[in-house]
């Protein structure tokens, strides 16, 4: 009998190899599932980020392109300030726009036809 108990034991112990081996093998399986998903996941968050770093750079260009354009805008404007404070601005308005001369100068206007 201390023999059949032997075999049995022995056979006990073959069986929870077996289950542990089974147990292992889907733990793998479980392993690589989970490794392929979280590999997916990164692959698409990847993709997203690039797009929009592609968007962002494109925006980044319009508005260099743009604040360029308004340095010219503000340049242009400054020039324009600076004329308007100077003495020759103050004649072509008061010529132009009052109609008058300087003491003694003679206007000639073209006859309306």
């Amino acid at each position: 009998m201390a023999d059949a108990q032997k075999g049995e034991k022995v056979g006990e112990a073959l069986l929870r190899r077996k289950s542990r081996n089974k147990l292992a093998a889907s733990t793998v399986a479980g392993i690589l599932f989970l490794v392929l998903v979280v590999s997916v996941v990164f692959g698409v968050k990847t993709y997203a980020l690039e797009k929009q770093k592609t968007e962002y750079q494109a925006q980044y260009r319009e508005l260099k392109e743009e604040q360029a354009e308004l340095k010219e805008n503000d340049e242009e404007i400054k020039e324009y300030e600076d004329y308007t404070k100077s003495k020759k601005y103050m004649e072509n308005v008061a010529r132009q726009k009052l109609g008058l001369a300087y003491p003694g100068e003679i206007v000639f206007e073209p006859d309306e036809e």
